[in-house]
């Protein structure tokens, strides 16, 4: 995980051939983790991915952390944005939610919603129990209830909930997780909501309860007045995490292939591996 960003992108292209385009998803953990220090304060990292994404020709696209710790989180977004980041990375399991902290949090959050609701900033956040947390619990902060209050006070915030909720409530147990279904329930509410499906290791084994369940979602059809799940899913892999529980490279984005390939799913696969994603960047053709 310590590599060197340019050798992670060259493997990425070796996993992920004919890929057009790739998002990074910058972390800012300054704060969250004293024990250790950051190789890069937040300002080189910017500056590096952003020269990555140059050299790429644009096949790669950053999207900048937020951190509402700072008293000055807010100045490090609109700076990044305006050096060419195209998004926004919220992350919860450092320690906050989005709406409920209290202030200043609060209202550092609000503001950076209101940033991307005006100039159509895309915000990525992350959306599953699971993951980095700065203290034992932290995930739950991540709980897409929260967005329910963002989403009444900024209706037209474009927004991808990362993980969907989570694999776990994707492919295991009885039925669909608490997570998923409130999930399922904004994309279907908000023209703008989205959702991806990064590091869903247990499709490596077993597509079956995937392939079922998201069928069934799409299937089930919007409120009257909504907006369909079809149009909202999208690929994603939390590379190159998801590097250390493949079999072999490339094996996480055929076992997605394989599952769109099922007939209950072919109708959506150009929109899960490209236009939904388009659509999110806001880089579809009118």
């Amino acid at each position: 995980m310590l590599s060197h960003e340019c050798d992670i992108y060259q493997l990425l292209h070796l996993v992920m051939p004919g890929a057009s385009l790739s998002l990074h998803h910058l972390m800012d953990m300054d704060h969250y983790y004293p024990e250790s220090q950051p190789m890069y304060d937040i300002g080189t990292q910017v500056e590096r991915a952003l020269a990555l994404q140059s050299e790429s020709g644009g096949s790669l696209k950053t999207f900048v952390a937020f951190d509402p710790s700072r008293a000055d989180g807010l100045a490090v977004v609109e700076e990044a944005l305006a050096k060419g980041c195209v998004g926004v990375k919220f992350y919860p399991p450092n320690g906050y939610r989005p709406l409920g902290n209290g202030d200043p949090v609060d209202e550092r959050n609000r503001k950076l919603f209101d940033l991307c609701q005006g100039g159509k900033i895309p915000l990525f956040t992350h959306c599953t129990p699971a993951g980095f947390e700065s203290m034992p619990g932290y995930g739950r902060l991540s709980d897409p209830v929260a967005w329910r209050l963002v989403m009444k006070e900024f209706p037209t915030l474009r927004l991808c909930l990362g993980h969907a909720g989570g694999a776990a409530d994707w492919t295991s147990g009885d039925e669909l997780g608490p997570y998923a279904r409130t999930v399922i329930d904004l994309c279907e509410s908000y023209e703008q909501v989205y959702c991806e499906f990064g590091h869903f290791e247990e499709i490596l084994e077993d597509d079956s309860v995937f392939v079922a369940r998201l069928a069934e979602a799409i299937d089930g059809g919007p409120p009257p007045g909504g907006y369909s799940l079809a149009d909202k899913i999208m690929f994603g892999s939390d590379w190159h995490i998801m590097a250390m529980f493949e079999s072999e490279p490339g094996s996480y984005r055929r076992a997605f292939e394989t599952a769109f390939a099922n007939p209950s799913l072919a109708p959506y696969s150009d929109g899960f591996f490209a236009s939904n994603a388009e659509a999110y960047l806001g880089t579809a053709a009118p």
